[in-house]
């Protein structure tokens, strides 16, 4: 279960306590006891000295920051953050017990305790360096054509960078239905602006990338000077990508970034990608429609794609495989991932224990199984019950704001209860 969900189970009580003492409901569940604090606004952590007017920030929890440090193993720290870090404890016990038990061949909990003992094994990693990737890198060393890179960039086994993206999710025109959906993708950065703003941090961060990139490549036995080659080469294409790529602002809008298309319509779009080659590859090749984000980047990132030569997208390719997957690599991987990403680019102090690094991979790559033992621990059917009455609550307190708005139209007061009326909890 992810953060959300933990905030949800823990945050019920409160949630049923505060609506039936407005008279919405009447709740015969037990008081919570809160996990962090008391429920409601933290009015100790206020700094009076500085005028809401002035600062408002500082003024509602300026006390709260001076005396909450972030842990040198984060970058950020708050109540979430602490909410957070009690889920993952939680888990950690699961998997803890889960791994011990060793579960019965084909189990989930086989596969939990496997995977984090996987995980967990620093010496087996080491010792087996770079081989457990080198099938995926050969792979991507045969490769000849743009057809060939795409069929790669289509397999769901192989983890490569492509500055088109895709994947199957909900429909947002559609929520009844999953859509394939193609987007703007292929930056080792977090946001074009890293690669186009000038100011000084960005422009530091743009002399540390292509370092860190070159360091990739002599790890897996390349010189230093062919290292550096292909390390420029590299920003100069992600530089580009980031160039066609939507600021952040324009994919916000949910409006724009939702472009219902045919199939057949690809082609036309963006006729430079071998969308055939790719989609087949992932078996997604005959589906009748599906939706574009970012529209007009599509067709330019296309040709760049066609334009840039085979052997860029596959020095480029290869260091994305590496880079991804330089957590559960040999050390020397590891601390350069968090010698830049870490601390370089997020500002963390020390890497996280590895402990919780493994708990957040089996979480990540088995949260569905891990799910299923963290609800029978930790979602009873009570909680269950006084989360149903909560979101009802929630409905009904809705419902009376929108009846009591005087700056709402009927008709768009008609609308909002109609959106609430088909909100669907699950």
């Amino acid at each position: 279960m992810d953060r959300r969900s933990f905030l949800t189970l823990s945050t019920s009580v409160a949630g049923v306590s505060v609506l039936a003492n407005m008279g919405i409901a009447n709740v015969a569940f037990a008081a919570a006891k809160p996990k962090i604090g008391n429920f409601g606004f933290d009015m100790s952590g206020r700094d009076m000295s500085v005028k809401p007017g002035d600062d408002f920030f500082k003024h509602g929890g300026g006390k709260w920051m001076e005396t909450n440090q972030i842990p040198n193993d984060r970058t950020r720290w708050g109540v979430f953050d602490q909410l957070a870090a009690k889920a993952e404890e939680d888990v950690r016990n699961i998997i803890d017990d889960v791994a011990k038990q060793k579960g019965p061949k084909g189990s989930v909990e086989q596969k939990i305790g496997d995977y984090y003992s996987s995980y967990l094994d620093v010496d087996a990693i080491n010792a087996k360096g770079i081989a457990p990737l080198q099938a995926d890198l050969d792979v991507i060393a045969a490769c000849q054509t743009h057809e060939d890179l795409a069929k790669l960039i289509g397999r769901p086994d192989i983890a490569v960078a492509s500055p088109i993206g895709w994947g199957i999710g909900i429909d947002d025109g559609n929520p009844n239905r999953y859509i394939l959906t193609i987007s703007q993708s292929g930056l080792g950065l977090p946001e074009r602006e890293y690669y186009l703003k000038d100011d000084a941090r960005m422009k530091e961060l743009r002399e540390k990338y292509p370092q860190y990139i070159q360091k990739i490549f002599v790890l897996v036995g390349h010189t230093f000077d062919d290292a550096k080659d292909k390390a420029d080469k590299i920003m100069a294409l992600e530089t580009e990508i980031a160039k066609i790529h939507w600021p952040i602002e324009d994919r916000r809008d949910s409006t724009k970034m939702y472009n219902l298309k045919k199939r057949s319509e690809l082609e036309t779009i963006a006729p430079d990608f071998p969308w055939a080659d790719g989609l087949g590859a992932g078996k997604v090749n005959d589906v009748k429609e599906l939706v574009i984000g970012e529209l007009s980047a599509i067709a330019p990132l296309a040709k760049l794609y066609r334009a840039t030569p085979v052997s860029t997208l596959k020095d480029y390719m290869t260091y994305h495989c590496i880079s991804g997957q330089a957590g559960i690599l040999p050390k020397d991987f590891d601390d350069a991932r968090f010698d830049f990403f870490g601390k370089t680019l997020n500002g963390a102090k020390e890497q996280r224990a590895r402990w919780k690094r493994a708990t957040q991979a089996v979480n990540g790559a088995l949260g569905e199984a891990v799910g299923q033992i963290y609800v029978k621990r930790h979602f009873s059917a009570n909680a269950k019950a006084q989360m149903l009455v909560l979101v009802e609550n929630l409905r009904k307190a809705f419902l009376m704001r929108i009846n009591n708005l005087v700056w709402m139209s009927a008709d768009t007061k008609a609308a909002a209860k109609k959106k609430l009326a088909t909100f669907n909890p699950k």
